[in-house]
């Protein structure tokens, strides 16, 4: 974003919500594909700043559902229909503030390939959106790749799999406790990889990432990064200290950027910061305690 949009960010973003809310109200215009893309810019953008954002994705789904796009959803429709499936990800958001209508799981599920703008096969993000499912975490282990690949999308799928297994474990927890609490580090499950095992995985992965002579192999990828790197992090209760110093230099190794992406990839940063210092609660716990919504696309 130009510095001069940041400056008025707020001005630009209420003029747009107020032009966004005149299309929806006409009847004509709500069913054009110009209003399906202003409702997913709003949506992103948002996102971005790292506003409350779930509203405006919950508000696009709704114009596509009162529309009518639903039904047999084609063309532009379709394509918004995929990328609020990702945005919607249960295990994408953290501190979410508003119901998940679970779109990718009763909309965007059984396609195969390689989904073009998460860079996830189709059957990954398929079990991504039911992670909080009894038996996830063995589909997970089971799960592997068909599509024909190169090594680093092979490398960040892996990472992206053993990030929906520790989330799983989070989740399962979280019903057996009503304090959220995880099981204790020393303890693992009978038949499984211990978390620590997983989290050194992703961590080992991401430290291959940073020893590459070139990071052109990494460009087709870049949006499946943040979320292993973020909840491999986010596991306090199992890091040492030299795994959280590692994880602040694999951070700013892959997370450089200008402007309002400063903000974007610096707001997860900063709450694992917070987890570190406070791992009694969850990352979900103080990013709802802070107000924010945290998107880890």
């Amino acid at each position: 974003m130009h510095p001069e949009g940041e400056r008025r960010y707020e001005e630009y973003y209420a003029k747009s919500i107020e032009s966004y809310r005149q299309d929806i109200c006409d009847p004509i215009k709500m069913r054009q594909d110009p209003t399906l893309a202003a409702g997913l810019l709003l949506c992103y953008t948002t996102m971005v700043s790292r506003s409350s954002w779930t509203v405006h994705l919950n508000g696009a789904f709704s114009l596509l559902r009162s529309g009518g796009w639903l039904v047999n959803p084609g063309g532009f429709a379709s394509e918004v229909l995929t990328v609020l499936g990702i945005f919607d990800l249960p295990t994408h958001t953290i501190g979410r503030r508003t119901p998940s209508p679970c779109i990718w799981y009763n909309f965007c599920r059984f396609k195969r390939g390689i989904e073009s703008i998460s860079g996830i096969p189709y059957t990954l993000l398929d079990l991504l959106s039911m992670i909080e499912d009894p038996d996830i975490e063995d589909q997970l282990w089971a799960w592997t790749y068909v599509e024909v690949s190169t090594l680093a999308q092979q490398r960040m799928w892996n990472a992206t799999r053993l990030a929906g297994i520790i989330s799983a474990r989070e989740y399962q927890a979280q019903r057996r406790s009503n304090t959220a609490k995880l099981m204790h580090p020393h303890h693992t499950t009978k038949g499984y990889i211990s978390t620590g095992v997983l989290i050194q995985d992703i961590i080992s992965t991401f430290e291959v990432i940073g020893s590459e002579a070139s990071q052109e192999s990494y460009e087709y990828v870049w949006n499946t990064l943040l979320f292993p790197l973020f909840i491999a992090a986010s596991q306090a209760r199992w890091l040492s200290e030299a795994q959280k110093t590692l994880i602040d230099k694999i951070w700013t190794k892959c997370f450089t950027y200008d402007g309002i992406m400063i903000k974007y990839y610096r707001a997860p940063l900063d709450l694992i910061h917070k987890l570190w210092e406070d791992n009694d609660r969850t990352a979900k716990q103080l990013a709802q305690a802070r107000n924010v919504e945290i998107s880890l696309f």
